[in-house]
Protein backbone atom coordinates (compact mmCIF):
# COMPACT_ATOMS: atom_id res chain seq x y z
CA UNK A 1 0.00 0.00 0.00
CA UNK A 2 1.61 3.30 -1.08
CA UNK A 3 0.62 6.63 1.14
CA UNK A 4 0.82 10.09 0.75
CA UNK A 5 0.91 11.00 4.30
CA UNK A 6 3.69 13.44 5.44
CA UNK A 7 3.21 13.15 9.12
CA UNK A 8 5.30 11.71 11.55
CA UNK A 9 4.67 8.06 12.79
CA UNK A 10 5.10 7.27 16.68
CA UNK A 11 5.84 3.36 17.96
CA UNK A 12 5.09 4.25 21.40
CA UNK A 13 4.43 0.24 22.26
CA UNK A 14 4.16 -3.18 20.80
CA UNK A 15 5.91 -4.20 16.98
CA UNK A 16 5.19 -2.17 14.14
CA UNK A 17 5.41 -4.41 10.69
CA UNK A 18 6.34 -2.64 7.58
CA UNK A 19 6.74 -3.94 4.00
CA UNK A 20 6.12 -3.13 0.37
CA UNK A 21 3.58 -4.55 -2.13
CA UNK A 22 6.41 -5.75 -4.81
CA UNK A 23 8.28 -7.81 -2.77
CA UNK A 24 11.17 -5.32 -3.72
CA UNK A 25 11.07 -1.98 -3.37
CA UNK A 26 10.09 1.12 -1.01
CA UNK A 27 7.56 0.89 1.64
CA UNK A 28 5.46 3.78 1.02
CA UNK A 29 2.88 3.03 3.78
CA UNK A 30 3.84 5.01 6.91
CA UNK A 31 4.65 7.93 4.41
CA UNK A 32 7.57 10.25 4.29
CA UNK A 33 7.04 11.56 7.55
CA UNK A 34 9.83 10.73 10.62
CA UNK A 35 9.42 7.54 12.73
CA UNK A 36 9.92 8.16 16.18
CA UNK A 37 10.29 4.75 18.14
CA UNK A 38 9.40 4.30 21.61
CA UNK A 39 7.66 6.49 24.59
CA UNK A 40 8.69 9.35 26.19
CA UNK A 41 7.46 8.13 29.40
CA UNK A 42 6.66 4.74 30.77
CA UNK A 43 8.70 1.34 30.06
CA UNK A 44 7.26 -0.33 27.39
CA UNK A 45 9.43 -1.90 24.72
CA UNK A 46 8.96 -0.73 21.12
CA UNK A 47 9.74 -2.68 17.65
CA UNK A 48 9.81 -1.66 14.15
CA UNK A 49 9.75 -4.61 12.19
CA UNK A 50 10.19 -5.86 8.47
CA UNK A 51 6.88 -7.41 7.68
CA UNK A 52 7.87 -9.47 4.36
CA UNK A 53 7.84 -12.96 5.08
CA UNK A 54 8.72 -14.06 1.43
CA UNK A 55 12.04 -15.34 0.43
CA UNK A 56 14.33 -12.64 -1.49
CA UNK A 57 11.89 -10.02 -0.98
CA UNK A 58 13.91 -6.95 0.01
CA UNK A 59 12.26 -3.81 2.01
CA UNK A 60 13.75 -0.04 1.45
CA UNK A 61 12.71 2.32 3.99
CA UNK A 62 13.42 6.15 3.87
CA UNK A 63 11.93 7.40 6.91
CA UNK A 64 14.45 9.47 9.25
CA UNK A 65 14.18 7.20 12.62
CA UNK A 66 14.57 8.73 15.80
CA UNK A 67 14.77 7.12 19.35
CA UNK A 68 12.59 8.57 22.08
CA UNK A 69 14.40 9.25 25.29
CA UNK A 70 12.88 7.36 28.27
CA UNK A 71 15.37 6.74 31.77
CA UNK A 72 12.95 3.35 32.29
CA UNK A 73 14.97 0.75 30.44
CA UNK A 74 12.13 0.04 27.93
CA UNK A 75 14.17 -1.57 25.11
CA UNK A 76 13.71 -0.32 21.24
CA UNK A 77 14.44 -2.92 18.30
CA UNK A 78 14.29 -2.36 14.44
CA UNK A 79 13.97 -6.25 13.84
CA UNK A 80 14.77 -8.22 10.30
CA UNK A 81 13.45 -11.26 12.04
CA UNK A 82 11.05 -12.24 9.04
CA UNK A 83 10.78 -16.15 8.59
CA UNK A 84 11.63 -16.14 5.01
CA UNK A 85 15.14 -16.20 3.81
CA UNK A 86 17.49 -13.84 2.32
CA UNK A 87 15.49 -10.81 2.41
CA UNK A 88 16.96 -7.88 2.89
CA UNK A 89 15.63 -4.63 5.04
CA UNK A 90 17.15 -1.79 3.45
CA UNK A 91 17.13 1.72 5.80
CA UNK A 92 18.09 4.74 3.83
CA UNK A 93 17.28 7.45 6.08
CA UNK A 94 18.69 9.05 9.09
CA UNK A 95 18.83 7.33 12.55
CA UNK A 96 19.05 9.88 15.65
CA UNK A 97 19.74 8.22 19.34
CA UNK A 98 17.95 9.99 21.89
CA UNK A 99 17.87 6.04 23.43
CA UNK A 100 20.41 3.34 23.11
CA UNK A 101 19.17 0.78 20.43
CA UNK A 102 19.41 -2.61 19.13
CA UNK A 103 19.30 -4.06 15.37
CA UNK A 104 18.18 -7.71 15.48
CA UNK A 105 18.75 -9.00 11.99
CA UNK A 106 18.08 -12.86 10.76
CA UNK A 107 18.85 -12.37 7.36
CA UNK A 108 20.19 -9.48 5.97
CA UNK A 109 20.01 -5.76 7.32
CA UNK A 110 21.79 -2.25 5.43
CA UNK A 111 22.08 1.31 7.47
CA UNK A 112 22.65 3.29 4.67
CA UNK A 113 22.12 7.01 6.75
CA UNK A 114 23.93 8.57 9.66
CA UNK A 115 23.53 7.42 13.08
CA UNK A 116 24.37 10.22 15.81
CA UNK A 117 23.35 10.66 19.45
CA UNK A 118 22.06 13.39 21.15
CA UNK A 119 23.65 13.99 24.31
CA UNK A 120 26.09 12.26 26.38
CA UNK A 121 26.30 9.00 24.10
CA UNK A 122 23.79 6.29 23.11
CA UNK A 123 24.60 2.19 22.56
CA UNK A 124 23.52 0.42 19.40
CA UNK A 125 23.81 -2.90 19.17
CA UNK A 126 23.66 -5.44 16.58
CA UNK A 127 22.29 -8.77 17.41
CA UNK A 128 20.90 -11.91 15.63
CA UNK A 129 22.15 -14.48 13.52
CA UNK A 130 22.35 -12.71 9.97
CA UNK A 131 24.35 -9.82 8.87
CA UNK A 132 23.75 -6.54 8.89
CA UNK A 133 26.19 -3.54 7.27
CA UNK A 134 26.64 0.00 7.84
CA UNK A 135 27.61 1.12 4.53
CA UNK A 136 27.61 4.98 4.11
CA UNK A 137 31.07 6.75 4.90
CA UNK A 138 30.81 8.60 8.06
CA UNK A 139 27.51 6.41 9.30
CA UNK A 140 28.06 6.16 12.70
CA UNK A 141 28.92 9.68 14.16
CA UNK A 142 28.74 11.92 17.01
CA UNK A 143 27.01 10.96 19.96
CA UNK A 144 27.23 7.14 19.67
CA UNK A 145 29.47 6.34 22.49
CA UNK A 146 29.33 2.36 21.88
CA UNK A 147 28.78 -0.36 19.10
CA UNK A 148 27.94 -4.28 20.69
CA UNK A 149 28.04 -7.04 18.80
CA UNK A 150 26.52 -9.80 20.42
CA UNK A 151 24.64 -13.32 18.44
CA UNK A 152 26.42 -15.50 15.93
CA UNK A 153 26.00 -13.00 13.04
CA UNK A 154 28.15 -10.47 11.26
CA UNK A 155 28.08 -6.80 11.04
CA UNK A 156 29.82 -5.07 8.07
CA UNK A 157 31.76 -1.84 8.89
CA UNK A 158 31.88 -0.80 4.85
CA UNK A 159 33.14 2.75 4.61
CA UNK A 160 35.51 5.40 6.86
CA UNK A 161 33.90 6.63 10.48
CA UNK A 162 36.37 9.35 11.11
CA UNK A 163 34.25 10.96 13.55
CA UNK A 164 33.36 7.58 15.59
CA UNK A 165 35.70 7.71 18.71
CA UNK A 166 33.38 5.57 21.15
CA UNK A 167 33.69 1.96 21.78
CA UNK A 168 33.28 -0.91 19.86
CA UNK A 169 32.65 -4.20 21.93
CA UNK A 170 32.34 -7.85 19.31
CA UNK A 171 31.33 -10.09 22.13
CA UNK A 172 30.03 -12.78 19.82
CA UNK A 173 30.44 -13.25 15.95
CA UNK A 174 32.33 -11.58 13.51
CA UNK A 175 33.25 -7.89 12.45
CA UNK A 176 34.05 -7.23 9.28
CA UNK A 177 36.19 -3.72 8.49
CA UNK A 178 35.74 -3.33 4.61
CA UNK A 179 38.26 -0.57 3.54
CA UNK A 180 40.54 1.61 5.46
CA UNK A 181 39.44 3.86 8.44
CA UNK A 182 36.40 2.34 9.36
CA UNK A 183 37.05 3.47 12.30
CA UNK A 184 38.26 6.54 13.90
CA UNK A 185 41.03 7.37 15.54
CA UNK A 186 40.24 7.12 18.91
CA UNK A 187 37.50 4.36 18.74
CA UNK A 188 38.74 1.44 20.81
CA UNK A 189 38.05 -2.26 20.03
CA UNK A 190 37.25 -5.47 22.51
CA UNK A 191 37.29 -8.53 21.21
CA UNK A 192 35.62 -11.26 22.86
CA UNK A 193 33.72 -11.70 26.12
CA UNK A 194 34.71 -14.03 28.86
CA UNK A 195 30.77 -13.43 30.47
CA UNK A 196 29.76 -15.21 27.25
CA UNK A 197 32.41 -17.68 26.17
CA UNK A 198 31.43 -17.36 22.56
CA UNK A 199 33.69 -17.16 19.42
CA UNK A 200 34.61 -13.40 18.11
CA UNK A 201 36.07 -12.88 14.71
CA UNK A 202 37.16 -9.76 13.24
CA UNK A 203 37.95 -9.96 9.62
CA UNK A 204 40.51 -7.24 8.11
CA UNK A 205 39.44 -7.33 4.73
CA UNK A 206 41.60 -3.91 4.21
CA UNK A 207 44.96 -4.11 5.58
CA UNK A 208 45.24 -0.10 5.82
CA UNK A 209 42.36 -0.22 8.36
CA UNK A 210 44.49 0.86 11.32
CA UNK A 211 42.69 -0.78 14.01
CA UNK A 212 45.47 -3.04 15.47
CA UNK A 213 46.90 -0.99 18.05
CA UNK A 214 43.12 -0.22 19.69
CA UNK A 215 42.74 -3.67 19.68
CA UNK A 216 42.22 -4.98 23.46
Amino acid sequence: MSSSFDGDVLIKEGELRVGNTAGNGVATALGTGTIYLGDTTGSLNATLANGRLGNNDNTTLANNIVTQANASGNILTISNQAVASNGNLLLNGTITLNHDLVIDTLNKTTLAGAITGNGPGYKLSITGNGTTTISSTGSIGVGVNEVIKSGTGTLILSAANPAFVGNLKIDRGTLTLNTANTLGAGATVTLGNSLVGEDATINLVSAANGVASNIS
